[in-house]
Parts: C-alpha cells; sequence; structure tokens
C-alpha cells in the first residue's frame, strides 16, 4: 500500500479485443515485463471479446507465479458477456480474485 492506503499498481495490461496465439508473443513480452513487479498488476480484459485457451493459460499461469510470490494480481472483466462467462468458468477470474494459492486452486474451487 502507498503512503495515502490504496494498493499500488504496477502495471496495467490492455487487453486487445482478440486474445488469440497470434498475439501470444505480445502478451508474454508485456506479462514477462511485470512479472517481478511488487505493486498489483492489473489485467484489463473490459474490450476482450475472444479469449482462447491458450490465452487463458497463459494468464493463469501468470496469476498463479504472482500468487505464490506474494504479489498481487487482479483482473477487470470484459464488458461482453459470454467472455465474461468464461472467464468465471475457467477458474481465471477466482486466481485474479485470490490472496494466495491455496485459496485459488484449493478443493473447493476445484
Amino acid at each position: 500500500m502507498n503512503q495515502s492506503g490504496s494498493k499500488d499498481v504496477t502495471a496495467t495490461i490492455s487487453l486487445p479485443k482478440l486474445v488469440t496465439e497470434a498475439w501470444s508473443g505480445e502478451l508474454l513480452r508485456r506479462l514477462k515485463a511485470v512479472q517481478a513487479s511488487t505493486g498489483e498488476v492489473v489485467l484489463d480484459a473490459t474490450r476482450v471479446h475472444w479469449l482462447s485457451p491458450f490465452g487463458t493459460i497463459i494468464l493463469a499461469d501468470f496469476a498463479i507465479q504472482r500468487l505464490k510470490a506474494n504479489r498481487p494480481v487482479r483482473i477487470i472483466m470484459p464488458t461482453h458477456e459470454q467472455t465474461c462467462e468464461y472467464v468465471e468458468s475457467s477458474g481465471l477470474l477466482i486466481l485474479t480474485r485470490s490472496t494466495n494459492v491455496e485459496d485459488a486452486i484449493g478443493p473447493r474451487n476445484l
């Protein structure tokens, strides 16, 4: 937290409308650039209409690695209804709302 009592946001990663394999190289570069940061990383998925399974795996792995290091990450949910439902059902939402790995992937979430 900073002096005003709010969380420090290190970076916001704005995701494009289509998070596909074709964009995975850029996504990996952006995530790698902020992986070790100590402040909160925000994944802004507001504009996303399609999130490929590969993109979901990359984002989930990023969230798990940050949780293991006690570094916060959260997602701003897509406004597109079907994509929002996919993020919820994929488990990505749980990962980005958890404070530790045990809460995120514990037995009650499986």
